[in-house]
Formats: C-alpha cells, structure tokens, sequence
C-alpha cells in the first residue's frame, strides 16, 4: 500500500517533466559541458527581406562572492547570420550565462538566456521572428537606448567592427523614420 502512494506522486511528475520540459525551438546535444549554441533565425513571413543581428552578452564569472551569490562581469558581441539564416555563439572558458539578443528591423526583440551545463554540449535554438506591430514605438523606447548602451559603454569591450555596424543599423532606421 505504501509503494502505491509513492508511485502515485512519482508518476505525475514524470508526466510533467516529459510534457513540459523543453520548447519545441529548444534543442540540445549531450556533451561534458556546454561550448555553444547553435540554430537558425528566420524573420518574419511579412519582412523576409528584414536583415538581422544577434548580440550576444558573455556573463563572466569573477570571485567576488555577496549573499546573493557570485558577481559576474558582461562583454558583447554581434553575431551574424549567414544567408540562410543559421548562427553560432560559443561560450567563453569563464562564461556562465550567454544571452542572446535578437535585433531585426520591424521585428520584436527576442531574448533567449542559455547556462553553462555539465551534461548538455550544445543547445540547438531555432526561431522564427514575429512581426512587431508597433514598431515605431518598440524602436524608440527600448531597441536604440539598449544599442547606444552597448555601443557606447566600453565595459562590454565590443570590437569596434560591432560597434560600426549597430551604429550603421541604428542610423539606416534613423533616416529612414
């Protein structure tokens, strides 16, 4: 009678896990810990023309430790998709935490964070981004102050070549508004 109503708590989260446990745009391989992330961005069906740029945030680990845990320290970069729309973004040795950030011209800003993982090598992530219906506003209240942010903070120690480039993106939708 006891194993009954073990099992009984048992099987119900099972089901969850299995059910509920990844998305289906979220995919992983096995490996000793986690070296990248890997998938394809597609834009819109209403903008396929739209270009796009994933900036991707390293969260480094550092020594300090406070109460809420250890302190970490963030660098930039611009990922870009080839023509078919894949992407890679590696880990760093110290990295903890890779954020990704997807900037497309009429589309909503998508932000996916991924762990370091012992167990898991490579998350394999693939989108499709949504068209942004108020994009006018989306651009001016959160898209450029965060890219004038990064573009100009040398804490992210973005390569000049990715700071030329957003500031390119960001003046094109300037002039073009």
């Amino acid at each position: 009678m006891k194993s009954l109503s073990i099992n009984a708590k048992i099987i119900p989260i099972i089901i969850l896990v299995f059910l509920g446990g990844c998305s289906s745009s979220l995919e992983y391989k096995t490996g000793l810990y986690t070296k990248s992330v890997e998938g394809i961005v597609l834009p819109s069906l209403q903008h396929p023309e739209a270009e796009t740029f994933i900036l991707v945030v390293n969260y480094h680990r550092t020594l300090i430790e406070t109460s809420g845990g250890y302190l970490s320290r963030a660098t930039a970069s611009v990922v870009y998709p080839d023509d078919e729309g894949k992407f890679s973004a590696s880990f760093d040795a110290d990295t903890v935490t890779l954020e990704l950030t997807f900037y497309s011209k009429r589309h909503m800003v998508l932000n996916q964070q991924f762990h370091r993982s012992l167990g898991i090598g490579s998350y394999n992530f693939d989108i499709r981004l949504k068209e942004d219906v108020d994009w006018k506003n989306s651009y001016y209240l959160m898209i450029k102050p965060t890219l004038v942010d990064f573009v100009t903070e040398d804490r992210y120690l973005m390569s000049q070549y990715d700071k030329h480039h957003i500031g390119e993106w960001l003046a094109a939708i300037d002039e073009e508004m």
